[in-house]
């Protein structure tokens, strides 16, 4: 879902590219430019997309997901799916994992985000304990002077 042109194939869904590209009004070869991201299509080929397959334009020029339907290809898939009730059945199930996995990515991200800010308080917490033994250790010299050495401060105290 990172290019323009893997959007238009999820939007396209399970109609041909020659089936598709009629629907819209450009050739095969077109479609398969914009697919491939070999080629851009103008203002209008986008929105007679999004008009032929729901997809919203937010969606289909930036892939924010917010602005993603349930499922994009949901209108070109209509008429096979009043056919086959198995099918209805199937889609909606899939309609329910995705949103399922929908969920569970942005629970991931925000897990993520959370854990690097745990690690990166783990550092500043190491690099913080380092300074402090650093600073520590002239300190500590008296409990590791030798035995002549303590007996000398003896003497001159």
């Amino acid at each position: 879902m990172n290019t323009l042109g893997s959007r238009i194939k999820i939007a396209r869904g399970k109609l041909s590219q020659d089936a598709f590209s009629k629907q819209i009004g450009v050739s095969k070869g077109s479609l398969g430019f914009y697919e491939r991201d070999e080629n851009l299509p103008n203002t209008e080929v986008a929105l007679k997309i999004c008009s032929e397959t729901g997809v919203s334009i937010a969606w289909l020029l930036t892939g924010d997901e917010s602005e993603q339907p349930a499922n994009a290809s949901d209108k070109a898939d209509q008429k096979t799916h009043s056919q086959c009730p198995k099918c209805d059945k199937i889609e909606a199930d899939l309609r329910k994992e995705r949103e399922e996995v929908r969920e569970l990515t942005k629970e991931l991200r925000e897990i993520n985000a959370e854990n690097r800010t745990l690690l990166k308080e783990n550092g500043d917490i190491r690099t913080r304990l380092a300074t402090l033994e650093a600073r520590a250790a002239p300190t500590d010299r008296s409990s590791t002077d030798s035995p002549a050495d303590a007996a000398s401060s003896r003497k001159h105290a």
